[in-house]
């Protein structure tokens, strides 16, 4: 009796120790695997929130010139009531307008700049750095039509997407 008492502890002891590393494995693969989700996902999550953000304040249309702030042709904008973004329109040889919004690179702490920009040819989502700090453009290069605004957007810029 006595011996099959030790044998049943020992093993009963044996599996709770067995379980408790089972235990302690799966906590550690939880922890990694939510380390990993992070590290991919954040920075997508972070990006997504900012492209609704910029989409959102993207003005209705454009800005007057009692609005602008700023007037470089082709270019009229103003800052945003809190400072952080850069709203405006940019009005093209043909007269085309095509409305943005636009975040500095230096509010990111990274090295791409992000704009939504939305006219005749629909709405598009612009990430690089040839806008550093504002939407500009050489007064020798003002694009001609909605067709080379693009062509100018896509020379100079990581990522030219269409908006879905």
């Amino acid at each position: 009796m006595r011996l099959t008492f030790a044998l049943n502890s020992l093993w009963l002891s044996n599996v709770r120790s067995r379980l408790r590393l089972v235990k302690i494995t799966l906590i550690i693969l939880t922890l990694l695997l939510a380390a990993v989700g992070a590290f991919f996902i954040g920075p997508r999550i972070h990006e997504a929130a900012l492209w609704h953000q910029l989409s959102q304040r993207v003005p209705a249309q454009a800005l007057s010139p009692a609005e602008a702030e700023i007037t470089v042709d082709p270019v009229s904008a103003r800052l945003t009531p809190d400072g952080v973004d850069q709203v405006g329109h940019v009005r093209l040889a043909n007269g085309d307008i095509w409305r943005f919004a636009f975040r500095s690179h230096h509010l990111l702490h990274g090295s791409d700049s992000y704009s939504v920009f939305a006219g005749p040819a629909g709405i598009y989502r612009v990430r690089g750095d040839y806008f550093c700090c504002e939407v500009q453009f050489p007064s020798t290069t003002t694009p001609k039509d909605s067709a080379d605004f693009l062509t100018f957007l896509r020379r100079f810029h990581n990522s030219v997407e269409r908006a879905k």
